[in-house]
């Protein structure tokens, strides 16, 4: 079984009556699987060039938490560096994240799902609305 990972831009009225079954508009939502907050920081830290540091994780605003599902609201900062991450960096971000333990794939995978987020990064940023990361079990 995966978990549902929902990046998706929007006003934060909408964001926090979002859940798994949700009816936000198709460009405005990446639906991925197992990706949360621990490789979104490990992915921070290597757009960065930084050892990735456990307390990062606390830039990741939880808005809720349930028994199986979570809410976090993806730091302004990041959003924009993987919105406008260019392609010469992006070829070593992908190597690197998918090498990690958390991610664990090829390179090449690495990139499709960097590519699905900062579309949605991007959509955030340019409709002036916040970027979020929906999980649940």
């Amino acid at each position: 079984m995966s978990m549902p990972s929902i990046f998706f831009a929007a006003a934060d009225s909408v964001a926090k009556n979002t859940h798994l079954n949700h009816s936000l508009p198709e460009e405005d939502v990446a639906e991925l699987n197992a990706i949360d907050t621990l490789k979104l920081s490990t992915l921070w830290a290597i757009i960065d060039e930084k050892t990735w540091d456990v307390d990062s994780m606390d830039a990741f605003q939880e808005l809720y938490s349930a028994e199986s599902e979570w809410m976090h609201l993806i730091p302004d900062e990041l959003t924009q560096k993987i919105a406008f991450l260019d392609d010469a960096k992006l070829t070593r971000v992908s190597k690197e994240w998918a090498a990690t333990d958390e991610m664990a794939c090829q390179p090449e995978e690495a990139r499709e799902v960097f590519r699905a987020i900062a579309k949605i990064a991007a959509r955030a940023i340019q409709t002036h609305r916040k970027f979020y990361l929906y999980t649940s079990l």
